[in-house]
């Protein structure tokens, strides 16, 4: 969690979700949201990269914070829930996965980006 000092001056939350489970994500929003400061002055909470797990931004969203999708892609070193190391990166470009290892598909080209979308709609009555 931010210092106080900085809770006291920001004017939204940006906390990460990297690596946590939706409990610790939750638990980790509450101790936030219980805060002097944010009782005091409460603020927009925007998670702006956690990953493509939406167990995760099911909790977001059962404590009011907006998600952010960060799904890495394959052919990265970088692990954290999803272990993005496992596959080479991909060769084709209607094959590339995530939105953050280039080069980068910005389509809905993969599960786990049409399951993150599909799910959006839902929550906010649209159709994908």
């Amino acid at each position: 969690l931010p210092a106080p000092q900085w809770q006291a001056i920001e004017d939204f939350h940006m906390p990460h979700g990297n690596g946590c489970m939706p409990g610790q994500l939750r638990a980790k929003l509450r101790r936030l949201k219980a805060t002097k400061e944010f009782q005091r002055r409460p603020r927009p909470i925007l998670i702006n990269e956690d990953t493509i797990l939406l167990d995760n931004l099911e909790a977001a969203v059962d404590e009011y914070a907006s998600w952010g999708y960060y799904s890495q892609g394959f052919g990265s070193a970088y692990k954290d829930r999803t272990d993005w190391t496992i596959r080479p990166r991909e060769q084709r470009f209607e094959e590339l996965s995530g939105y953050q290892t280039i080069p980068v598909n910005w389509g809905i080209n993969t599960d786990e980006k049409r399951a993150f979308f599909n799910r959006i709609a839902a929550i906010t009555g649209s159709t994908p």
